[in-house]
């Protein structure tokens, strides 16, 4: 039994057909087929079932092989397409092949049909392992720049080449700003030197650095990110890269901080309702309270003056944080001073900035000077609807609290009052053994985490120089698998040209030492960026090492004669030739006569003598 082969059949000769088939029944081929001549039975046989091959007559009275060629182009249908006529000049054969056709081949002469067949078969697998290998390429490209992570990719010696668009997002740097620079733009000063020295020591290893970052934004905020670090090794083993996932935790850290903070005043609240109950000394209270006051709200000092109602003042009762005893003793009238207002008035006095204040506390004002306090806020100690005192924050800075800071100073207050009621009430019932118990219940809200082109030579420039390679290739005797590679690297040849600034690679005028220094530097740059690409490895000679000479004078490693991979050697000669052929911002092309000389002088000395002298003995 043969090999099976479908093949569509556009032909208006049911003879011609059979010819055809009869044909590759003599090749050993089971041919299931379809004869069509109309475009709406072309769309049919295409929609119904897939083929191997599509063998075509030129031109038919209702139909013809280009507006078949364009049903296919329509629907994106890539398979072989071979053309089958009678007689065809070589102008419409140019023309076919370029609107898609694969071969072409005289009625006459149909001793080519089934190597044509099977040859044109063979590199659509190629061209679909292609388009399937791009597709995958072109997938993991959009998944990298739509990530909501932060992505960024550096070379070995952490030169940052790509940022995707969630980095830019997160520090306010376009791509711009930052390619050709280092992370260290991002440096906070949070970490040490040894830091980083244990990172850099732990990716050179080959090992993946994972950490917490305190990063600094464009505009010098600060934020929290995860980050993992890991090498990128290229086809050699070596590492040639390094590629970093950021995941903004700001959110996550702040709510950790909030808990923490809330945690922490449960505690202290804990901690003063154990006072309050354990002991009858009001001053140890006190003591617990200020002390937690002055942690807890990271204020300098805090005191409690209580109200005498026989006297009507304020009578200073404990303190904390003061570098002096000025308050010691000291009484207030009700109508006196800051804290005498609060307590009158039965609210909050804050003076976040007491240089604001032109006309301040006269009796305080000794205090605040020898002090060096800059801040003052007076709390009424309120309780059971009566006026117990005043609780007294001070700081050395100016204080701008939020509400969360303002609603706990009004917890500690309450909880001073009670204690000052507490104490009263023992006073009162002459230390009696009633204890009054007062239950804090206190909802912790849960928390939740925060998950967080450029060159532009022609494209008639990269198809010429393309084309032309694969003539000069199949001249030399190159293999068809060679042509594959040889393509793609053709096409490929400047990519890395990304890394070149555009001040450099647009420049219309001829470039300084120092530029063609960095110039010189895109085939390393091809090969960072292809060689990780494991289909693309084949092809890589080209982009890599397409400007080292045969002397050895070339760059970027100074390699010559046959140490310099063929596909470069060849490549070499042709892309000399379309530059040189082709205007410039800062010249005109070269005649042909004029390239030709310039190739032969080069013999030897650029180029390969032998590539050379069969490219300049093809027509061109």
């Amino acid at each position: 039994m043969g090999k099976m082969l479908h093949i569509l059949v556009i032909e208006d000769s049911d003879d011609d057909a059979e010819l055809l088939l009869a044909e590759l029944q003599r090749g050993g081929y089971d041919v299931n087929h379809e004869r069509v001549e109309t475009a709406p039975g072309v769309v049919n046989a295409l929609e119904r079932q897939s083929w191997d091959v599509v063998i075509a007559d030129y031109v038919m009275p209702r139909f013809s092989a280009p507006a078949a060629l364009t049903l296919m182009k329509e629907r994106e249908i890539d398979i072989p397409f071979i053309i089958v006529s009678g007689k065809i000049g070589e102008d419409i054969a140019v023309e076919s092949l370029k609107a898609g056709a694969h071969d072409f081949i005289v009625k006459g002469n149909l001793a080519r049909l089934i190597p044509a067949i099977e040859r044109e078969m063979r590199e659509s697998v190629v061209r679909k392992e292609r388009k399937k290998a791009e597709e995958a390429l072109k997938k993991l490209s959009r998944a990298v720049e739509q990530t909501a992570d932060s992505v960024v990719i550096t070379s070995r010696e952490g030169i940052i080449e790509y940022v995707n668009s969630a980095f830019e997002k997160l520090n306010g740097y376009n791509a711009a700003d930052v390619i050709g620079s280092t992370p260290r733009i991002l440096r906070s000063g949070e970490h040490s030197q040894g830091f980083y020295e244990e990172l850099w020591t732990t990716i050179l290893s080959g090992n993946v650095f994972r950490t917490e970052f305190v990063n600094m934004k464009k505009n010098g905020e600060l934020y929290f990110q995860e980050e993992i670090i890991t090498p990128i090794r290229d086809g050699k083993g070596h590492i040639a890269h390094f590629v970093s996932t950021g995941r903004d935790v700001t959110g996550r850290k702040r709510a950790d901080e909030k808990i923490a903070r809330q945690l922490q005043r449960l505690a202290a609240l804990r901690e003063i309702d154990k006072a309050i109950t354990a002991s009858l000394d009001l001053s140890v209270t006190l003591r617990v309270i200020l002390a937690r006051v002055t942690d807890q709200l990271h204020v300098d000092a805090a005191s409690v003056l209580l109200l005498n109602r026989d006297s009507q003042t304020l009578d200073f009762s404990d303190g904390h944080g003061f570098h002096t005893n000025l308050l010691k003793g000291e009484r207030l009238r009700l109508n006196e001073g800051f804290a005498g207002q609060a307590a009158l008035e039965r609210r909050i006095i804050s003076i976040p900035r007491l240089s604001d204040i032109e006309a301040a506390d006269c009796r305080r004002r000794r205090l605040m000077e020898v002090e060096s306090f800059a801040a003052y806020y007076a709390v009424p100690l309120i309780s059971k609807g009566e006026v117990k005192g005043v609780m007294e924050i001070f700081h050395r800075d100016a204080l701008v609290p939020d509400s969360e800071w303002l609603q706990f100073l009004e917890t500690l207050a309450e909880q001073a009052a009670i204690a000052i009621d507490n104490a009263a009430l023992f006073v009162d019932l002459q230390r009696s053994n009633r204890e009054l118990a007062l239950a804090y219940d206190t909802t912790l809200e849960g928390w939740s985490r925060a998950l967080d082109l450029r060159d532009q030579e022609t494209e008639g420039h990269s198809h010429r120089v393309t084309e032309l390679t694969l003539r000069l290739a199949v001249a030399l005797g190159l293999e068809d698998g060679q042509l594959v590679h040889m393509r793609r690297g053709a096409l490929l040849h400047d990519i890395g040209k990304m890394g070149v600034p555009d001040s450099i690679l647009m420049k219309p005028a001829p470039l300084t030492p120092q530029e063609w220094e960095i110039m010189r530097k895109h085939p390393e740059y091809a090969y960072e960026l292809l060689a990780p690409i494991s289909f693309l490895q084949p092809a890589i000679a080209i982009p890599y090492c397409h400007h080292e000479k045969w002397d050895g004078s070339g760059y970027p490693r100074g390699i010559k004669g046959e140490d310099i991979p063929l596909a470069a050697r060849i490549f070499a000669v042709v892309d000399v030739w379309d530059a040189l052929r082709s205007d410039r911002p800062y010249r005109k092309g070269w005649p042909e006569e004029r390239v030709r000389e310039y190739l032969k002088a080069q013999r030897g000395t650029h180029f390969d003598p032998c590539i050379d002298d069969v490219f300049l003995g093809m027509e061109l």
